[in-house]
C-alpha cells in the first residue's frame, strides 16, 4: 500500500502545476492537503484535464463534485457572490452571465458590481439561499455558448469565474426556415442569420403587440420594432447585419402566451 502511494506522489509530482494550482484555488489549499491521497488517484492521468498547458476547468469540477469536494448546499440561508469577469465582447459577456443564473436557478438576486474597461468586464450577483450555484452547470453552459472558464476562484463563498471567449454565442432557438413556438412564457431569442426577412403568424388566441428587437452578431442593436395595435400577422426586412432577435409584448408576455410561428426567407 505504501509502495502504490509512492508511486503515486511521484506521477503526480511530475504533473504541471497549473493542475495543481488549479484545483486548489477551487477547493482551497486545508481541502486539499486533507485529500492529497485521493486527488492524486483521480487526476493521475493529466492529459484527461491539460491540454496545451491549459487546465479544462469544467472537466475539473465535475470530478471535484464527483468525490464530493464541491459542496452542493448550506445548512441556512447563505450570503454568497458569484462574479464573472471577460476580455472581449461585453454585450454577449453580459448576456451570458445573466442566463448563467437563470441555469442554476438562481433568481432573488442583486447585481453588486458592473466593471466596463479596456482592459475586462466584470459582473458580480449577490444572493442569500442554501443553495451553491453549481459550477459544473455553469462552466458547462458558458462552453455551450463559446466561453471557455480559463481559471475559477473560490474564496469562501464567493465564487469568480474568468472567461476566455472563443467564438461567443448566447442561449437561442435557431430559425430553421419555420419555427413553431408552443407556448411563450418570457421573451424568446432566436438566431435568424440565415434570413432577410421573418413572417410572424400568431395564435388567434393571443393578443400580441408585437415588441422586436433586433441585434447583430456581437449583440450590437440594429433596430426595434414596436406595434402599439393587436398583431395578426407581421412581416419583419431585417437590417443588414441581422444576428439575433429578440420577442416579446410592449405591456405582458401573457399577450403573447399561445403559439407562435415564423417563416424565414
Amino acid at each position: 500500500m505504501v509502495r502504490v502511494l509512492l508511486l503515486l506522489l511521484v506521477a503526480y509530482s511530475l504533473m504541471a502545476s497549473t493542475l495543481e494550482d488549479e484545483i486548489i484555488s477551487i477547493i482551497g489549499q486545508e481541502k486539499f492537503d486533507q485529500n492529497r491521497a485521493i486527488l492524486h488517484a483521480v487526476f493521475l492521468k493529466r492529459d484527461r484535464y491539460v491540454q496545451n498547458e491549459m487546465v479544462d476547468i469544467s472537466k475539473v469540477v465535475q470530478v471535484l463534485k464527483r468525490i464530493g469536494l464541491i459542496e452542493e448546499q448550506f445548512d441556512r440561508p447563505t450570503e454568497q457572490t458569484l462574479l464573472f469577469r471577460s476580455f472581449s465582447e461585453p454585450n454577449l459577456f453580459f448576456k451570458n452571465a445573466f442566463d448563467a443564473m437563470q441555469k442554476v436557478d438562481i433568481f432573488d438576486y442583486t447585481v453588486s458590481q458592473i466593471k466596463k474597461s479596456e482592459e475586462e468586464y466584470q459582473i458580480a450577483f449577490h444572493y442569500a439561499s442554501t443553495k451553491i450555484a453549481d459550477p459544473v452547470a455553469i462552466t458547462r453552459f458558458l462552453r455551450k455558448n463559446g466561453m471557455n472558464v480559463v481559471h475559477l476562484q473560490k474564496v469562501d463563498t464567493r465564487w469568480e469565474y474568468t472567461i476566455a471567449p472563443t467564438l461567443p454565442t448566447i442561449d437561442a432557438m435557431k430559425l430553421d426556415n419555420k419555427l413553431y413556438i408552443k407556448q411563450i412564457r418570457k421573451p424568446i431569442w432566436i438566431d435568424v442569420s440565415r434570413y432577410q426577412t421573418l413572417i410572424f403568424y400568431p395564435s388567434p388566441r393571443n393578443h400580441w403587440f408585437a415588441k422586436i428587437f433586433i441585434y447583430d452578431n456581437h449583440l450590437y442593436p440594429l433596430a426595434v420594432i414596436k406595434k402599439d395595435e393587436r398583431v395578426k400577422k407581421l412581416t419583419v426586412q431585417l437590417p443588414k447585419g441581422s444576428y439575433y432577435i429578440k420577442i416579446s409584448d410592449i405591456y405582458t408576455m401573457k399577450n403573447m402566451k399561445y403559439s407562435l410561428k415564423i417563416v424565414g426567407r
